[in-house]
């Protein structure tokens, strides 16, 4: 008895309160009483809209969402106008893989599916995908008429073109040549309704660029050579001694007409074969005053090498054709590496496959992109087996590496600018 008492007492005194340390009574708390928690709120890691209108021949398909790892969050089926967006109560990662598949079906009945895979996207971002192109722009009207424009003592002619602010023209040229290359020059110039000012660029003997602005006002013009105005800039860009291809262009937009990729006041412009006198080493090009906004564009092709730059905004303070090495690290798609010592902004690494024949109807193809930034891992998720079912022709398991292009910056370009180096896999 005396042992169970003792048990008891030092237990009564263990529990006892210090008056010095007194603190009121508390009392458990339930942190959910009536048993239902809060479920967690959807946080948005993706938006998605496509605004471009439907087509029969082109239909969106699908867009996933991967993580950085390539584990794969989510899939919707979607089409054109629609927006989707991708939520999860989950942690996501901070950097998404993005891939739209969209198909494309002739009049033939030939069909393409074309996959592109956008790495390193942000979490929480949102892509609304916009008509491209150009559209409304003002139609030249063509009375049919001409007027001439003698220029007298040409040091030899290489290349001249003629436009006014909106449109290249047609119309015949005749020249009287002298001893010594100097050349006499009578231009027929088209004339067109409310367009009045007219622009010819020359490309002298001696490789120089010159210009004679006119506004028309109902009478010929005969000026000499030693009248034209030189270019605000001219410049020099040397071309592979083995191109097989080049096209230079230079197109000039007053402030009240919208770019376009076709239209413009048309100052330069050389082909491959239909320039034949045009010099390539170097090759010029060059702005006159009376423009602020131009169209720039170099394309050429060289071994398996292609290069594009298209500027769209002021005139470029120069040209030069890259032509770096280029090394494939990885060779598989889903963790493609390539080394090249040229800084770049974006790869964007392209697979293909094809079979059947165009001209009967029977091709059918796929074509898969990876747009990787220089400084990211290119780790390419897996389809599901659902998407895989849906859209047996895909025949993604037959994909061969075609090839890569290093897009590179564009220094204030607007619009479709473009500045590109594409590398083929031949």
């Amino acid at each position: 008895m005396i042992f169970n008492l003792f048990l008891v007492s030092c237990s009564k005194e263990e529990n006892i309160p210090d008056p010095q340390n007194e603190q009121p009574d508390q009392q458990p708390t339930d942190p959910d009483p009536d048993g239902e928690s809060e479920p967690p709120t959807p946080v948005t890691y993706f938006t998605f809209r496509d605004n471009n209108p439907f087509r029969e021949d082109t239909n969106g398909l699908y867009i996933l969402i991967h993580d950085d790892q390539g584990t794969l969050l989510d899939y919707k089926a979607y089409e054109n106008e629609v927006t989707l967006n991708f939520e999860s109560t989950e942690t996501i990662s901070e950097k998404l893989s993005v891939t739209v598949i969209k198909r494309n079906v002739d009049n033939l009945g030939n069909t393409a599916y074309e996959l592109t895979t956008t790495q390193a996207v942000q979490n929480g971002s949102e892509w609304i995908l916009e008509p491209s192109g150009f559209s409304d722009y003002p139609t030249p009207g063509n009375t049919g008429n001409f007027f001439t424009a003698t220029i007298n003592g040409v040091p030899r002619v290489n290349g001249f073109w003629r436009t006014n602010t909106i449109f290249e023209l047609g119309g015949g040229a005749s020249s009287t040549t002298y001893a010594g290359g100097i050349t006499d020059m009578t231009i027929d110039l088209g004339l067109y309704e409310e367009y009045s000012d007219y622009y010819i660029t020359i490309l002298d003997g001696t490789n120089q660029l010159k210009y004679l602005r006119h506004s028309y006002d109902g009478t010929n013009i005969v000026v000499d050579y030693e009248e034209l105005e030189d270019p605000v800039a001219q410049y020099e860009v040397n071309l592979p001694e083995n191109h097989s291809f080049y096209w230079l262009e230079v197109a000039g937009f007053p402030e009240d007409i919208p770019y376009h990729d076709y239209y413009g006041g048309l100052l330069q412009r050389s082909i491959t074969g239909l320039n034949p006198d045009v010099p390539t080493q170097p090759l010029v090009f060059g702005y006159p005053s009376g423009f602020e906004r131009f169209r720039t564009v170099l394309s050429t092709r060289w071994d398996n090498k292609a290069y594009l730059r298209i500027q769209y905004g002021p005139a470029l303070n120069g040209l030069n054709i890259p032509n770096p090495s280029f090394v494939i690290e990885n060779p598989l798609r889903n963790r493609f590496l390539i080394n090249t010592d040229v800084p770049y902004e974006t790869a964007r690494n392209t697979w293909r496959f094809d079979a059947g024949d165009m001209n009967d109807g029977t091709y059918i193809g796929t074509i898969w992109h990876t747009d990787v930034p220089s400084a990211s891992p290119n780790i390419v998720g897996d389809l599901p087996q659902e998407i895989l079912d849906a859209l047996p022709e895909l025949e993604i398991e037959e994909l061969e590496y075609s090839h890569t292009t290093l897009k590179f910056s564009l220094e204030g370009g607007e619009t479709l600018s473009r500045n590109e180096l594409t590398i083929y896999n031949y």
